[in-house]
């Protein structure tokens, strides 16, 4: 990503579509910091970040929440028979 340029999120068509330019941007933000924010800049328009956070939030709340249903279901029957 040169300088200056939209990250992938921002430039759906460049990447293939929605979700790889959504996960092209979440490796680049959680893996490669400096060089993502260093491109990036922060003269542009906030809406699409936003959109990537509020919607990388719910999918986050939406794995957590199966993670705890498949685990509490599996363990609550063996800690509650001693």
């Amino acid at each position: 990503m040169a300088m200056g340029n939209l990250p992938p999120f921002e430039d759906w068509e460049a990447y293939g579509g929605f979700f790889p330019a959504l996960i092209r941007t979440w490796i680049g933000a959680c893996f490669r910091l400096n060089e993502f924010f260093r491109s990036v800049g922060n003269s542009q328009d906030l809406s699409p970040a936003l959109l990537f956070g509020v919607l990388l939030g719910w999918i986050g709340i939406f794995v957590w929440s199966l993670w705890a249903l498949v685990f509490q279901s599996s363990f609550l029957p063996t800690l509650t028979h001693h």
